[in-house]
């Protein structure tokens, strides 16, 4: 017995430490729905488990991470089905983080995935057949959930900020086009009224107060 309580605390340090290997390895500045198919991965590596699938149901910006259901292999995300509506509702906030739950499609674990009120998102996998997952189990899922959470809500943040600099940055282009057309378009006429100034200045007979005129209207040019 004490062999086996050793051998489950070693597969658990296992997971663990492979849990923040993975979290750390998360490519949260890639488009999110490579990073949704990356903790799918991450899950399924952690856990041994093949089966299981993140189905996200609303995020803040659908845009960049829209409804649907994310596979490590699939590029693109599946529908989302009556099970997944299901999933994601039954038993909320009765059994924790963390629930098993029957229904007409059979018995499936599923794991909440929520890092704020915009994100909703679960994992589950079929669990027909199986046993209850135990305490250490479950504590090691709910820190599966709040990981991927975490993931997900950064990867979205990231992609914001990344829009928000693209977009200052064609802002910035848009204004020195501008001022450069601005400046080509000024170049042609200050050239002419700092030529007429230097012949008008050449001019025999000019008296002070007009030399000063001219002075004052080349240094103009000049300055624009």
């Amino acid at each position: 017995r004490s062999k086996r309580m050793a051998e489950t605390l070693d597969e658990r340090n296992r997971q663990v430490a492979e849990l923040a290997a993975q979290a750390n390895a998360t490519p949260i500045s890639d488009d999110p729905r490579l990073v949704a198919r990356h903790v799918v991965t991450s899950v399924r590596s952690v856990t041994g488990d093949p089966t299981w699938q993140l189905a996200v149901l609303a995020t803040a910006d659908a845009e960049e991470l829209g409804p649907g259901v994310y596979d490590a292999a699939a590029a693109t995300p599946g529908e989302l089905t009556d099970l997944h509506r299901w999933a994601s509702v039954a038993g909320s906030g009765e059994a924790g983080p963390v629930r098993r739950n029957d229904g007409p499609w059979g018995a499936f674990l599923i794991v909440e995935v929520a890092a704020h009120d915009e994100l909703r998102a679960i994992l589950l996998a079929p669990w027909e057949g199986r046993a209850e997952p135990s305490a250490a189990e479950v504590d090691l899922l709910s820190l599966v959930g709040q990981t991927t959470a975490t993931a997900i809500e950064h990867a979205l943040l990231y992609a914001k900020v990344r829009r928000q600099a693209d977009a200052l940055d064609r802002m910035g282009s848009i204004q020195r086009d501008f001022l450069r057309a601005v400046s080509h378009d000024l170049q042609t006429p200050l050239a002419s009224i700092r030529g007429l100034a230097g012949e008008l200045r050449s001019r025999v007979g000019m008296d002070r107060d007009s030399a000063t005129d001219l002075d004052l209207i080349e240094h103009q040019a000049d300055r624009l």
